[in-house]
C-alpha cells in the first residue's frame, strides 16, 4: 500500500474544508473593502453595531474555520458576534451556525447554554428530519459531557442519541414521545450519570413534582453530583419546602463549597428555616462567587428583611430592581 506523501497529507479533509472556507471569507472580506472603502484582511472587521451582511457571513466564515481547526474559544466568539450581526438573515447559514454554537458551548463544558441554543432550534423540524449529530449532539449536553459529536467514541453513541432525541421530543412539544424515548433510555442505562437529571431538568418548570422524583432518581445513580442536588433544593424552594431542601442543599454545598448555586440554595434554606446569621453568610458566599446574581439578591433582600435589618434589605431591593430593568430593557 502506498502512504500518502506530504503533499496529499496536507490536504487532508478537514484542512481543506478550512482552506475553502478561508478562501471564500478573503472573498466576502475583500467584496466588503471594495464596497465600504475599509482596509481589507482576515481580521479587519471593526464596524458599528448595525454591521453589514457582508461581514457577518465574514467573521461566520472565519468561526466555522476555526471550529475545524480546533481554536474553539475564537470560534465561539466569531459565530456569536456573526449571529450579533445579523447572520441569521439567511435561514441555512444561521442553522448552520446556531448548531456549531451549540456544540462548541458543549464542548467548553456550557451544558446550560448549549440546551438553551438547541431549545431555540428544536421547532426546526420534526424529530425524524434531523441528522444524527443533531440527536447526539444535545445528548452530550444533556449528560453533560464534554465533547463534539465527531469525537464520541462508536460504542457510546447511543445513549448520546437516545438522550438527544428525547430532549428534542420535548423541546418540540412531544412530551409522550420524549417519556417513551427517556423510559427507553432509563432501562437500557440504568447506571448512566445525568440522564434523570437531565429528564428532570426539562419537566421542572411545568411540572415540578416529576422533576423532584427525577432529580431523586438522579441521585441515587450519582450520591455525589453537586448539581443534582443543589436543583433538587432549588425546586423544593420553589415549592416552599425549606426543610426538606435544606439536607440537598447542604450536601451540595458540602461536595462543591465553591458552587454559586449550592451557596445560594443552602443559604436560602437556613434563612428560610429560621437560621437568618448562617444562612446570610451562606448568600453573601454566593454572591462572591458569582457577582450580581439577580435570584441571590432577592433572596439576601428576603433574608435581611427576616433578621431584622431594614436598611440593607431596602439596599438590596433596590439593586434588585435595577438590575431587573436592565435585563427588561436588554430583551
Amino acid at each position: 500500500m502506498t502512504r500518502a506523501g506530504p503533499f496529499q497529507a496536507f490536504f487532508s479533509e478537514r484542512f481543506f474544508s478550512c482552506f475553502l472556507r478561508s478562501a471564500l471569507l478573503a472573498l466576502v472580506v475583500a467584496s466588503a473593502a471594495l464596497a465600504q472603502q475599509t482596509p481589507a484582511g482576515f481580521d479587519y472587521i471593526e464596524l458599528s453595531p448595525e454591521g453589514s451582511a457582508a461581514a457577518a457571513q465574514a467573521i461566520a466564515l472565519r468561526g466555522l474555520c476555526e471550529f475545524e481547526t480546533g481554536n474553539f474559544h475564537q470560534s465561539l466568539a466569531d459565530l456569536q458576534q456573526s449571529l450579533a450581526l445579523g447572520a441569521t438573515q439567511d435561514a441555512g447559514s444561521a442553522m448552520l451556525i446556531r448548531l456549531r454554537e451549540a456544540q462548541l458551548l458543549t464542548r467548553l463544558g456550557r451544558f446550560e447554554e448549549a440546551l438553551d441554543v438547541y431549545g431555540s432550534l428544536a421547532k426546526a423540524g420534526p424529530p425524524n428530519q434531523r441528522s444524527p449529530e443533531w440527536n447526539i449532539g444535545v445528548g452530550l449536553a444533556g449528560l453533560r459531557s464534554s465533547q463534539l459529536p465527531a469525537d464520541v467514541p462508536v460504542g457510546q453513541q447511543i445513549l448520546f442519541a437516545m438522550a438527544g432525541d428525547a430532549a428534542l421530543r420535548f423541546m418540540s412539544g412531544d412530551q409522550a414521545g420524549a417519556k417513551q424515548v427517556f423510559s427507553n433510555l432509563f432501562q437500557r442505562f440504568p447506571e448512566s450519570a445525568n440522564a434523570h437529571y437531565l429528564y428532570g431538568s426539562l419537566l421542572s418548570p411545568t411540572d415540578p413534582d416529576a422533576a423532584i422524583v427525577e432529580y431523586k432518581q438522579e441521585l441515587a445513580v450519582a450520591p455525589t453530583n453537586v448539581t443534582v442536588a443543589a436543583m433538587l433544593a432549588r425546586v423544593l424552594l420553589y415549592q416552599a419546602q425549606p426543610a426538606q431542601a435544606l439536607p440537598f442543599a447542604q450536601r451540595a454545598a458540602s461536595e462543591d463549597p465553591e458552587s454559586p448555586l449550592a451557596q445560594l440554595v443552602l443559604g436560602r434554606s437556613l434563612a428560610e428555616t429560621g437560621d437568618f446569621s448562617a444562612g446570610i453568610e451562606h448568600l453573601q458566599k454566593a454572591l462572591e462567587l458569582q457577582p450580581g446574581y439577580l435570584e441571590t439578591h432577592i433572596a439576601l433582600a428576603g433574608a435581611y428583611a427576616s433578621a431584622g435589618r431594614p436598611q440593607d434589605a431596602r439596599r438590596e431591593r433596590l439593586q434588585s430592581l435595577e438590575m431587573a430593568e436592565t435585563y427588561r430593557a436588554q430583551q
